[in-house]
């Protein structure tokens, strides 16, 4: 039969005779009245395209190919933020230097929060880089970034602060979230979270005790190393090769270290271990 650009009358029995042709072709009778569409509806399709679309030109849209569950594994996320993580994991070498991170690729209202400080736009988060870097001699080192939701991406960091003037060293390690806004492939949050504390909300008293602690002692040669995990109670340090855990403040009768370090399933070298 022959698609036309106009509708015609056809008979009952020439509607017979057109699908028993189309049958004796291998095409499958669908109903016009039938609600549902079957497999049959397809195979009609496909013949039509196949025989009365003009080169070049399609009549009906291909549909979507359809992936099956037990033969295809689907994407970890529908949004690929990969060229957002490449992006920050250069971005952040410059968090302290002088270039400093670049704006753009923040919303102007953008959620700033750790345990104890919190901001709501991008110019009071750059505000909070550039007081660290007056007050303190700040070095960041990332450990790893990936993308962790449709629209987040997530990095493990070590924070290392030199009190200029008084020889202090605060040090932090935690997990940043980033938070992406969809519309604008821009960052719309940044929250920090502290390995050392439990509670992480703003205002957090137990954060704000845990940073003054470190600037009434000065830090001890036995932690010295790149911190790869801060607890209130140990630290995890990489030197010379190894791996370590070293307690907080001495390994004195009674410290808690120990038990801190089983109740988190830890196993890791004491540093005072041959």
């Amino acid at each position: 039969f022959h698609l036309a650009p106009t509708l015609q009358f056809v008979s009952p029995g020439r509607r017979r005779a057109m699908w028993g042709s189309a049958r004796a072709l291998g095409m499958k009778h669908i109903s016009p009245q039938q609600p549902g569409r079957s497999a049959g509806a397809t195979t009609t399709a496909s013949w039509i395209r196949q025989r009365h679309s003009p080169q070049g030109t399609t009549l009906f849209p291909e549909p979507r190919p359809t992936r099956s569950k037990t033969l295809h594994r689907r994407a970890a996320f529908n949004s690929d933020r990969s060229d957002l993580v490449e992006f920050l994991r250069e971005d952040l070498d410059h968090l302290f230097d002088d270039q400093g991170i670049d704006v753009r690729a923040y919303d102007d209202r953008v959620l700033f929060r750790d345990p104890i400080t919190s901001y709501n736009t991008i110019q009071g988060y750059v505000s909070n880089i550039k007081f660290l870097r007056t007050i303190f001699r700040p070095k960041f080192t990332l450990h790893n970034i990936k993308q962790t939701g449709e629209d987040e991406i997530s990095f493990r960091w070590t924070m290392d602060m030199v009190v200029a003037g008084i020889d202090r060293e605060l040090v932090f390690t935690g997990t940043s979230k980033l938070g992406v806004n969809p519309r604008t492939n821009r960052f719309c949050s940044h929250i920090d979270t502290w390995d050392a504390v439990r509670n992480q909300e703003y205002f957090s008293l137990e954060a704000f005790v845990h940073m003054l602690g470190q600037l009434t002692v000065q830090r001890s040669e036995a932690l010295r190393g790149e911190v790869l995990l801060k607890r209130d109670a140990y630290e995890v340090v990489q030197r010379d090769g190894r791996v370590v855990a070293v307690p907080v403040g001495g390994d004195a009768p009674g410290s808690p270290w120990k038990a801190a370090l089983d109740r988190d399933g830890l196993q890791f070298r004491v540093a005072s271990d041959r």
